[in-house]
C-alpha cells in the first residue's frame, strides 16, 4: 500500500517514503515505489523539488529518473541535492541542464571531481567550456583536482635565505629617541 503511494500522507512525506522504498530488497515493493514516483504529478512535484527541506534521496531520484525538464531544472538548482548525484549525471546532461551546473561555481569549487565530470560532457557549448577553463585558471585548479599555480613560486635567493624574517617589524629606535625616553 505504501509502495503504491496510497497512504494518507502529505506529498512531501509520501515522496520521502517512496524514495526509500525504491531500495527495498523485495523487488515488487521497489517496483511499485518506482511506479508511484514516476506517476506522481509533475505540478505537485515541482514545488517540492524547489524546497531546500526536501530530502536528498527524493531529489536524487527525481533528477535521475524523471524526464520532465522543469523538474530536473528545479532539482539541479536545489542546494540540498548531493554533489555526488550531479557528478554521476554531469557527463550526460543536456547543454541547457549542464548550464545550471556550470553557473554554480560554489559546487564546482567544493568538488573538483564534479568539474572534471562536467568537462567530459560532449554536449557542453563552447561558452560553457570557456567558463570552466576560466574557473580553473582563476582558482588555480589543476588536473584531477590538484591545485596548480599559474607561475611556480621562485625560491628566495641563496645569499639571503629568508630575508623577510630577518627584517624587524618596526625600525629600531635611534639613539636620539632612546635618550629622549630615558630623560623624559
Amino acid at each position: 500500500m505504501a509502495a503504491q503511494g496510497v497512504l494518507p500522507l502529505k506529498p512531501e512525506d509520501l515522496l520521502e517514503l517512496l524514495a526509500d522504498l525504491v531500495k527495498d530488497p523485495e523487488a515488487a515493493v521497489a517496483e511499485a515505489a518506482k511506479a508511484a514516483l514516476a506517476a506522481f504529478p509533475a505540478a505537485e512535484f515541482l514545488p517540492i523539488l524547489k524546497s531546500r527541506e526536501t530530502p536528498p534521496p527524493v531529489l536524487a531520484w527525481a533528477v535521475t529518473f524523471r524526464p520532465e525538464r522543469e523538474l530536473r531544472e528545479a532539482t539541479l538548482q536545489n542546494t540540498s541535492l548531493a554533489d555526488e548525484v550531479i557528478e554521476t549525471l554531469a557527463r550526460s546532461l543536456s547543454t541547457e541542464l549542464a548550464e545550471l551546473v556550470v553557473i554554480n561555481q560554489v559546487r564546482l569549487l567544493r568538488r573538483t571531481s564534479l568539474l572534471e565530470a562536467l568537462e567530459a560532457n560532449p554536449s557542453l557549448s563552447n561558452d560553457q567550456k570557456r567558463r570552466l577553463r576560466e574557473l580553473r585558471e582563476t582558482f588555480k585548479i589543476g588536473a584531477k583536482g590538484e591545485p596548480s599555480p599559474k607561475h611556480p613560486a621562485t625560491p628566495p635567493p641563496a645569499s639571503e635565505p629568508n630575508a623577510e624574517a630577518a627584517e624587524p617589524l618596526a625600525p629600531a629606535p635611534t639613539s636620539e629617541a632612546r635618550s629622549r625616553r630615558s630623560t623624559g
